[in-house]
């Protein structure tokens, strides 16, 4: 669970690759991109809930369940 309002993503490779934050109801919350193998995402602004994460790279989708308390 994301308790801090900081998301922290950590990847193999450098490629682009696209962060999608989408609410229970489909709705894309927030869009970005990524170029590194770091990325931390500012959530503090969200109420607390479930959310569904996509990262994206080419044709690979990569979706996780994400708490924020």
């Amino acid at each position: 669970p994301v308790t801090n309002g900081r998301i922290y993503i950590n990847v193999e490779t450098n490629t682009t690759k696209s962060i999608e934050l989408y609410d229970m109801l489909g709705k894309r919350i927030l869009s970005t991109e990524m170029s590194g193998s770091q990325k931390e995402l500012n959530v503090s602004n969200l109420k607390a809930g479930v959310y569904i994460l996509k990262l994206s790279e080419k044709n690979n989708n990569v979706t996780r369940k994400i708490v924020i308390k």
